[in-house]
């Protein structure tokens, strides 16, 4: 649909590097002007938004809270991800996978979940049983959709357990192994999934600790837009090319990259000497997109290494947390940006993404933050992100940038607001709100409350184009947790805060998603 020759050929050299050989259905023959029909209407349409002058805020709507039948509450943490349109409604879906705190036997709690992307309501649900008759475990830890894999008009699903546990004959199940899993589910015409799996090779690797996914890279004029912009088809016709699960050891993390179509393993990220491998790092603990960084047609990712220590660590303890960023074909490590001082831990929990260009250089940025800095705004624990050139990432000579010798990499430092707030936990990428071309970003911040209301949680959204705060949603009582988690769709106009400790009335940790809607307003009447 929307790939040119040359971008088949790159498709090509993709399914090679991935051990493949699939082929792009979905390219369409071009006209002389080696445009496509979609191409043509994608990009009128892409640029007619671009100029629209609609501005936009965060509205709440719709909740599904968790269901914990553990007797320890535990739901935790769910694994969000945006699924292709499953019930015909026109708009994109929210997978969850949740480990922890589901189903009536105490010793087998996970469950992956497929919610309307409208109202919330519960349109799948996936559970191990449905997968592996041999092994159990944290099932749901990680989950992504894969796309059509194989062109029957169904979603096909890659589903992580970084602990297993096999299932015993008598309906019991074994002690916790952390060697890790990954699991391929590709529907069927019988109605349910030819289900392979992918067992990691360290039995301390947590292997499907979290998942991301290589695809042609989208052009980034395609990426603007108002909330609801008619370029969905130009995002859902990227073909899934390659699956990357991160194998989240205490040393010696890595990503692995994964041809979905042949169940085979073309790499494991990586052995570079720019690896932090003497510490407990814990690289891998987060991967996402990273969009195109080295120009090679295809999408890169990130990967965090906050650094979680174990007892044989030595003293002292003062890790100042990475970000990886890996080539998407390979695996191979591209940079590295390092925290600017001891314990910062930057990249902790889901501390990095990929955001526009917001200095206007043609490259596009990154975000990173930690919600442990209590150096940068002087208040512990407040927390801090910044803002990272992505061409300093694209163009450095240094493999590692740590941010206190090239202060010159940092655009903007956003400092966490109050002491304890976790500002920088989880930041994303949004979209367009008010027409400058530019899209906005949010800041997570899961226990920012107020002199009368703790760990509200609040998430701070700002200008792409100007790094103002723009407009903030705090938790409505004491004790929600609000924003541990952030995942947008642009496609629909739609952020999801995703809360795993949001609490029951006992107070078990069941978890909590919101959608925050984008709604048009007028700035002069709001």
């Amino acid at each position: 649909m929307f790939a040119t020759t040359s971008q088949v050929a790159r498709a090509t050299l993709a399914c090679a590097v991935f051990v493949s050989g699939c082929a792009l259905e979905t390219a369409e023959e071009s006209d002389e002007s080696g445009a496509s029909e979609a191409d043509e209407v994608t990009a009128s349409e892409s640029q007619a938004l671009f100029h629209k002058t609609t501005q936009y805020r965060l509205v709440r709507g719709a909740e599904y809270k968790g269901h914990s039948t553990h007797p320890t509450g535990a739901a935790r943490w769910y694994m969000p991800t945006v699924v292709k349109d499953q019930n015909g409604d026109g708009k994109n879906e929210l997978m969850l996978g949740q480990p922890y705190g589901v189903g009536a036997n105490p010793n087998r709690q996970g469950a992956v979940r497929i919610l309307s992307g409208a109202d919330l309501s519960e349109l799948q649900v996936i559970s191990p049983d449905d997968v592996d008759s041999e092994y159990d475990g944290t099932f749901g830890y990680s989950a992504h959709s894969l796309g059509d894999l194989n062109h029957d008009g169904k979603t096909d699903f890659a589903i992580g357990s970084s602990t297993l546990r096999v299932r015993n004959p008598d309906g019991t199940l074994g002690p916790n192994d952390v060697t890790g899993a990954t699991w391929l589910l590709k529907s069927n015409n019988g109605g349910g999934y030819d289900v392979s799996r992918i067992l990691g090779d360290d039995p301390s690797g947590f292997f499907g600790y979290w998942m991301t996914t290589v695809t042609l890279a989208l052009p980034s004029f395609l990426r603007h837009g108002a909330p609801g912009a008619p370029w969905r088809a130009a995002t859902n016709a990227m073909p899934v090319l390659g699956l990357v699960s991160s194998q989240a050891k205490f040393r010696a993390g890595r990503a692995w990259g994964i041809e979905p179509r042949t169940e085979t393993v073309a790499y494991k990220a990586s052995d570079d000497a720019a690896n932090n491998d003497t510490i407990s790092e814990r690289r891998g603990y987060f991967i996402a997109p990273a969009g195109d960084i080295n120009r090679n047609g295809f999408t890169d990712f990130v990967m965090t290494a906050n650094g979680q220590w174990i007892a044989s660590d030595p003293d002292p303890r003062r890790y100042a947390g990475r970000v990886y960023f890996h080539d998407g074909l390979t695996g191979d490590l591209i940079r590295a940006v390092e925290g600017a001082h001891d314990l910062q831990f930057l990249g902790y929990r889901s501390g990095a993404a990929a955001i526009d260009d917001v200095d206007d250089d043609g490259v596009d940025d990154f975000l990173v933050g930690s919600g442990r800095d209590g150096v940068v705004s002087g208040l512990a624990g407040a927390g801090v992100a910044y803002v990272v050139s992505g061409r300093a990432i694209r163009e450095s000579t240094d493999k590692v940038l740590r941010i206190s010798e090239h202060p010159e990499i940092v655009l903007r430092t956003h400092p966490g607001p109050r002491a304890g707030a976790s500002f920088g936990d989880s930041i994303v990428n949004l979209f367009d709100m008010d027409g400058d071309g530019v899209d906005e970003y949010a800041i997570g911040a899961l226990a920012y409350g107020t002199a009368t209301a703790a760990n509200t949680g609040g998430i701070f959204i700002y200008s792409g184009a100007t790094g103002q705060l723009v407009q903030t949603v705090e938790g409505e009582t004491a004790g929600v947790y609000l924003g541990q988690q952030l995942l947008s769709d642009p496609v629909n106009g739609v952020l999801y805060a995703v809360d795993p400790y949001f609490p029951d009335t006992n107070g078990k940790s069941i978890g909590r998603v919101t959608i925050l809607r984008a709604e048009p307003f007028d700035p002069a009447n709001p």
